[in-house]
């Protein structure tokens, strides 16, 4: 069999494992159950003007994609089943975040050259993660960090390599975005940026 031909397979692979988990995720766990949902409900309550403030000082982003997702499911529910359509918008805004945070990494490690082969083995293996399966079924902002930080990492990496400053004008987006996002982003980025910057001076 060509390499061509098993990397098909291995992306299928990866598609037909990242929606398995994606359908028993929903079928056996309600996100609203989930730690500090009740404390970060209050930002879905504000988009669907139930509330007038949220009295949080963090980044509505995250929060703002679940209710785009949570509006759409909403035409299809009922009261009975409002909580399980609000755990499928958690869940599905989480999915396709970690999935751009996947390709993210699919990017940094081909920039790595590492053979193409052994990146998809990889992120099959990432869908195991047991912290990741924890932060697809729970509503936090730590998702978005993690949707975000490889292609922040992707950007800067391009830029020591090319020098092309479009690069860094990339790199600026998802480092506003983390550094908004909570203030354990705000550290983790500065922190970064911190050791990157010292590395290029």
């Amino acid at each position: 069999m060509k390499v061509e031909q098993k990397n098909k397979i291995l992306v299928l692979l990866f598609f037909g494992i990242y929606s398995y988990i994606f359908v028993i995720n929903n079928l056996f766990y309600t996100s609203t159950f989930g730690a500090d949902y009740q404390k970060y409900v209050v930002y879905l309550e504000y988009f669907f003007d139930f509330k007038n403030d949220t009295n949080i000082d963090q980044s509505p982003l995250y929060y703002s994609l679940v209710s785009i997702i949570l509006n759409f499911v909403s035409n299809f529910s009922s009261p009975f089943t409002l909580q399980y359509d609000i755990s499928f918008a958690i869940q599905l805004t989480n999915n396709i975040l970690i999935l751009i945070g996947i390709l993210g990494i699919y990017n940094l490690l081909k920039q790595l050259k590492i053979e193409k082969k052994k990146i998809l083995s990889i992120i099959i293996l990432i869908n195991f993660f047991p912290p990741l399966q924890s932060l697809k079924l729970t509503m936090k902002p730590e998702v978005l960090i993690f949707s975000l930080l490889p292609w922040l990492i992707y950007f800067l990496k391009n830029y020591l390599h090319q020098k092309n400053q479009i690069n860094l004008v990339f790199a600026i987006i998802p480092t506003i975005l983390i550094a908004s996002s909570k203030g354990t982003g705000f550290a983790i980025i500065g922190l970064f940026l911190f050791i990157i910057f010292f590395e290029i001076l």
